[in-house]
């Protein structure tokens, strides 16, 4: 499969020199994407959101692997945004920090979600998950990210973010909340309302538990990259 490697000159998620890494880490996510379709025969591709999109990372390997979706984008960065739709031919849509105030994009059946819910409070979280579950089409799959053990790990050896814990020492108190099975989260220093957030799988339970509209179907601890957890949740009734 083709797809177009042309980088944005200001894609911070590609480290300079790091282009084959940049790639494999799209690439694991359109892996992941079609297991879950495998799994679930039912599920459609007409129309695929990628958010947050950022400058590319995965949507090049969407725009790729599924030519006759709709892929929808969105982003804070809009200068990111407005590079992925003149790049991949993606359609995009307003976005705002307040999730509740976004305009749903209805009929998705297939929502990827890398590395969002890592960086927010549990308040922003839990509204953002309202607004993907408004937006999956019947059978539709949501498909989202996050830190679990793995990254906690990460954190206790050292490779925990600069830019929210001082030391170790600050690092630990959110690592003894998570494995309280408390929603563990801590600002960036230059962004209150955006840090780093470390979930324990049993939140995203307690939020579909809720309700009788949407089904766990898949938990992979450390999915992504090695480093990040990822969920799967599907549209579908439980009593159906």
């Amino acid at each position: 499969m083709e797809i177009n490697r042309t980088i944005a000159p200001d894609d911070n998620m590609r480290p300079p020199g790091q282009d084959p890494a940049y790639f494999a880490i799209g690439e694991r996510a359109l892996t992941l994407i079609k297991n879950e379709l495998a799994c679930h025969t039912e599920t459609g591709t007409a129309r695929i959101m990628d958010f947050p999109s950022g400058w590319g990372r995965v949507t090049r390997w969407l725009s790729a692997a599924f030519p006759d979706a709709e892929i929808l984008v969105s982003d804070v960065l809009e200068d990111a945004l407005a590079w992925n739709v003149e790049t991949f031919g993606t359609t995009a849509f307003e976005t705002n920090d307040d999730f509740s105030k976004i305009e749903r994009q209805p009929d998705c059946d297939l929502i990827w979600v890398g590395s969002l819910i890592t960086h927010l409070p549990e308040r922003s979280a839990k509204a953002f998950l309202d607004f993907a579950l408004d937006c999956m089409a019947p059978n539709g799959l949501l498909m989202i990210t996050t830190h679990g053990r793995r990254a906690v790990y990460n954190g206790a050896t050292g490779h925990y973010p600069r830019n929210a814990f001082k030391d170790l020492d600050a690092f630990q108190s959110v690592s003894d909340a998570f494995f309280r099975g408390e929603y563990a989260y801590a600002d960036y220093v230059a962004t209150p309302g955006y840090g780093a957030a470390y979930i324990p799988a049993h939140w995203f339970l307690d939020q579909c538990y809720a309700r009788d509209d949407v089904l766990v179907v898949n938990y992979r601890e450390k999915a992504w990259n090695n480093h990040q957890d990822l969920i799967t949740l599907q549209n579908r009734s439980v009593a159906g």
